[in-house]
């Protein structure tokens, strides 16, 4: 949109009333909707959102376990929300281009614990806005029988299973949800982006001057407005993400 375009959307909009105004947002909200919900005979595609999906976990103690060939190691299973991250082009039916289906673990936000950064406004807040590479939040789910809150995909979580095995699962599961464009495109990017980080060995220096500056001292006053248990959580992400000291 050209600036002639936006100065005439803005003049629009300023001659509509509140109510007209909301009106307008929920007639484009419901133009790129976030999710549509598909049978279970229907093919799999990305985006698609698996919920209570067997996950397998390896013990912690592998290492050891595999120094003697001839033990053999227990694997045990959970259920987990997951969301199928593999390009919907390589699981079509006859053609398919792997054998594995790439999957992330889905989280619902009254999963986080209390301590959790992502349990915070300002925790989701970072992760609505990007700035936590390694989740990506999902919009609230309103279709007819299948009201879902906001969700968390997490980056960090990545598991596969048999192509067969997920289509037996959809096909019997029934009806499932599944993102739709530009949203599913956008969690694509986004898990691309967390893979394709690079750490620089030698990076710029930080512009940080010696008075906090305009952002700082908002960003201060926010935090000095919060309870003490939303200020223990920044303190712990600041630390864990950081590496800084929330000693004093």
């Amino acid at each position: 949109m050209d600036s002639d375009s936006r100065k005439q959307a803005k003049e629009l909009l300023s001659k509509l009333s509140d109510s007209e105004k909301w009106e307008l947002i929920l007639e484009i909200i419901n133009q790129y909707p976030w999710y549509q919900l598909v049978s279970g005979e229907e093919e799999i595609k990305q985006g698609d959102i698996l919920e209570d999906c067997p996950v397998f976990q390896l013990p912690e103690d592998l290492a050891e376990i595999t120094k003697d060939k001839n033990i053999t190691a227990k694997v045990e299973w959970r259920t987990q929300d997951v969301i199928i991250m593999s390009q919907s082009c390589d699981m079509v039916k006859d053609r398919e281009k792997l054998t594995e289906i790439l999957l992330c673990a889905v989280w619902k936000r009254s999963e986080f614990k209390k301590e959790d950064y992502l349990a915070s406004n300002v925790g989701m807040e970072e992760a609505r806005r990007g700035n936590l590479p390694g989740f990506h939040v999902l919009g609230e789910c309103s279709l007819p029988e299948f009201h879902r809150e906001v969700r968390v995909v997490d980056f960090r979580r990545v598991y596969s299973l048999p192509l067969p095995f997920v289509r037996r699962l959809a096909t019997e599961a029934g009806k499932r949800i599944r993102l739709l464009p530009p949203y599913r495109e956008q969690l694509a990017q986004a898990f691309a982006r967390y893979f394709m980080r690079v750490g620089l060995p030698t990076d710029i220096p930080p512009f940080a001057s010696s008075k906090p500056d305009k952002t700082e001292a908002e960003v201060i006053k926010k935090v000095q407005g919060m309870d003490k248990e939303s200020q223990k959580r920044i303190l712990l992400h600041l630390k864990n993400e950081l590496g800084l000291s929330t000693e004093s």
